[in-house]
């Protein structure tokens, strides 16, 4: 896991995204992740069991993707997930087998930053 980028990257963001919420990177095959970056009100939202929770089930849905890939195979490889609930945005950003995942606010307009920060990762 290229922490050292993950925390450059967390770093732009915080200077580009007002309302950048998590920076996390993670390993699919080792099934380990590490928050580079969290906003303090939401670390108290979520638990470490939680946060355990939802980083392991990002991580083991690169798997699931892999059939994504199969599926839409002239697409090419799928790069980036976006889920977009009422309070926030999440981008999850994949390579090979490393994620890079970003919590933002709701904020569909820096979806754009976030990619070309995550592309720059990766």
């Amino acid at each position: 896991m290229d922490i050292a980028g993950a925390e450059d990257a967390a770093e732009q963001l915080q200077q580009e995204i007002e309302g950048l919420r998590t920076v996390a990177v993670g390993d699919s095959d080792r099934q380990e992740y590490e928050v580079v970056y969290m906003r303090d009100d939401i670390a108290e939202l979520y638990d470490e069991g939680t946060r355990d929770e939802i980083f392991r089930d990002v991580l083991l849905e690169r798997i699931a993707e892999e059939k994504q890939e199969d599926l839409f195979q002239p697409l090419g490889e799928l790069e980036f997930t976006v889920r977009a609930f009422e309070g926030g945005v999440n981008v999850l950003a994949w390579s090979d087998m490393e994620a890079l995942f970003v919590g933002t606010g709701p904020y569909e307009e820096e979806i754009p930053t976030v990619m070309e920060t995550a592309r720059d990762f990766l």
